[in-house]
């Protein structure tokens, strides 16, 4: 049996494959900036200058779990709009031995076997098929609730999940 998914990759199903890849990142600089912030403070309660703590230790703080977003958010964007893999239509066939994928520049066709990993999120599967690489696959691109779960079942027989 095989199951058909396609359509045109959009800035939200890029951003959604990002955040999940780069998960581990987040969770880092986010955490390194709530320490900073946390060492801000306390190093200003110490002093006696209140909550304001050390300006530049609360600047620092701030930058790293800020910056983060809109940096990803470009690229994201320049991702989507210079990756010519990502333009025009995409279309994914999946069946017991792999999936395919054919686009406006490039046509692969990759078996279960070759994928090192594959991640699912509420929105997408990402399928890797080496430990930082993967392929953006859409849930919006199946035509119906149980393809996906078909394609969900490929992947649980066949490949580790992460």
């Amino acid at each position: 049996m095989s199951i058909e998914a396609g359509g045109k990759f959009t800035f939200a199903d890029v951003w959604d494959g990002t955040l999940r890849a780069c998960r581990r990142s987040l969770l880092v600089l986010c955490g390194l900036g709530v320490l900073t912030i946390a060492m801000a403070i306390f190093l200003g309660v110490q002093r006696g200058a209140g909550w304001t703590g050390e300006p530049i230790f609360l600047a620092l703080g701030v930058f790293w779990i800020v910056y983060l977003w809109p940096f990803m958010a470009y690229r994201t964007r320049v991702t989507l709009k210079k990756t010519p893999n990502l333009q025009g239509d995409v279309r994914f066939e999946f069946d017991e031995n792999g999936f395919a994928v054919n686009g406006v520049h490039a046509r692969a066709e990759i078996k279960w076997a070759a994928l090192s990993k594959w991640i699912e999120t509420k929105k997408s599967f990402l399928l890797y098929q080496n430990p930082k690489i993967g392929s953006l696959v859409p849930k919006r691109f199946f035509r119906n609730p149980g393809d996906v779960e078909t394609v969900r079942g490929f992947l649980r027989s066949a490949v580790r999940k992460s």
